[in-house]
């Protein structure tokens, strides 16, 4: 026979209920005591049945992540790994389990997510705006089943989400450039159409706006902006210390080929030009010269969305929350020259 939880008790000197309160979190039990049975479980080998003890709850102490198994690009980054580590640090912090869940994008019906909530095998459910599809969320809704949205939908009023602050994201940007007096402001965007970058473009545009920034100083231009497009760009714009000019890439890589280029092109960085991106990467710290960039707290936005999931779930609240994460600016070497 197995290690029991009345075993637990006996070796932490307290009753067989306390140890049940630590391990279901359903009140405040002393940190001595605790450490006290959690010591006892560790000596003990004991390893809780959570599945056992869901099923008598009609409860799993599991939190579903939808991921698409066959995109693997927008997981295999930095800023996806840091999300699901908030959601795992939360989620095991609260006495939940992480489970990833699979949602093919083709298959509108979503069957396997909806038979893992039909079979209470999940308590709630983290989805990707791009996963969020209206029939997913419809049959959530109808079995009154809590979940959270990662990123803002084009009817953001209709669930709770978790985003980032893309709007301030490009004003911030607006504001460093126009700081640094730079002459001409170029917004280098591959992603005009998805909505991150719309807003990120309309906070941009509105700080020009307030600033009373004449719209000749400056542009958004849309493009692959691979680097033969680039060197074509600089070429054209042809910036000196005299006629200076900033580059807003909408990532790392327009960054890094706008970095290159210049130098190729032996044009000064940053007196002439200036490259400002969004997103915190390892390209953008340690690329030489280093450049200035837009941070997102990706950790933060996991962390909102687990708390906002688990308090729906033990509340059973499901009035709709938007929660935006402010972004900041980190200067570097990219920008970093004397305020105008």
């Amino acid at each position: 026979m197995g290690t029991t939880i009345r075993d637990v008790a006996k070796l932490a000197g307290v009753s067989a209920s306390t140890v049940s309160r630590v391990l279901n979190h359903k009140s405040v039990i002393s940190p001595e005591t605790s450490e006290k049975i959690r010591k006892a479980m560790r000596d003990l080998n004991y390893v809780p049945n959570d599945l056992a003890r869901g099923l008598a709850k009609a409860t799993s102490h599991v939190i579903g992540l939808a991921v698409d198994t066959r995109s693997p690009e927008d997981y295999s980054n930095r800023f996806f790994n840091r999300t699901v580590f908030a959601l795992e640090a939360v989620a095991q912090e609260k006495g939940y389990n992480l489970m990833i869940v699979n949602a093919d994008l083709r298959e509108q019906k979503n069957r396997s997510i909806l038979r893992l909530v039909s079979g209470k095998k999940l308590d709630g459910l983290i989805i990707p705006e791009k996963l969020a599809n209206t029939h997913l969320l419809m049959e959530l809704r109808k079995a009154d089943f809590p979940f959270v949205i990662l990123g803002k939908q084009d009817e953001p009023e209709l669930a709770t989400w978790v985003d980032i602050d893309n709007i301030q994201a490009g004003q911030i940007a607006a504001k460093h450039l126009l700081t640094k007096g730079y002459h001409q402001i170029c917004f280098l965007t591959n992603a005009k159409n998805q909505l991150f970058e719309k807003e990120r473009i309309y906070g941009f545009i509105g700080e020009m706006e307030r600033k009373s920034i004449s719209k000749d100083r400056y542009s958004v231009l849309e493009g692959g902006h691979e680097a033969q497009e680039i060197e074509l760009f600089l070429r054209k714009i042809n910036p000196t210390e005299q006629k200076t000019v900033a580059c807003l890439c909408s990532n790392d890589r327009i960054a890094a080929s706008v970095v290159h280029k210049a130098r190729d092109l032996k044009i000064s960085l940053p007196e002439a030009v200036g490259v400002l991106c969004f997103d915190n990467t390892d390209i953008t710290e340690f690329l030489d010269p280093s450049i200035s960039c837009i941070d997102v707290d990706t950790y933060e936005a996991g962390a909102q969305a687990a708390d906002i999931l688990l308090n729906q779930i033990k509340e059973r609240d499901h009035k709709y929350r938007h929660i935006l994460i402010p972004t900041r600016v980190i200067e570097r070497h990219t920008t970093a020259r004397k305020e105008a």
